[in-house]
This record gives structure tokens, C-alpha cells and sequence, in this order.
């Protein structure tokens, strides 16, 4: 399913994003949390460049 990128669908990926980075950054410090913070950098630069109206390819998620 696709779903349009808007200013609200961008501020929820990002806000994700940011809670990722977060949640890296309280752990030790080694190559691989370093790696996934610039991934997660990286994806946040890229959700941010996307013009509003890009589609995104979205999952529906199960919640348990």
C-alpha cells in the first residue's frame, strides 16, 4: 500500500526516527551503534528532502 507523504506523515517518520536515534545513543558506543545512528541520520536527511506528495510504500503493522 502506498501512502502520499505529507507534512504530518513526515513529522510521524521523522519523530520514529528520532526515537531510534535516541534510544542508540544510550547504549556503548561501538562501530555498529555508530553505523545505525548515521543510517537513521541519513534516512531523516532523506525523508526531509522528499517533496509532500511522494509515495511511500507502507506495511500495516500488527499490534500484539
Amino acid at each position: 500500500m502506498y501512502k502520499l507523504l505529507t507534512p504530518d506523515f513526515r513529522e510521524q517518520i521523522n519523530h520514529g526516527i528520532d526515537r531510534n536515534i535516541e534510544e542508540l545513543l544510550s547504549c556503548d558506543r561501538n562501530p555498529y551503534v555508530i553505523g545505525a545512528i548515521n543510517a537513521y541520520q541519513i534516512l531523516h536527511n532523506m525523508i526531509n528532502s522528499l517533496p509532500d506528495g511522494f509515495p511511500i510504500y507502507v506495511e500495516k503493522r500488527l499490534e500484539e
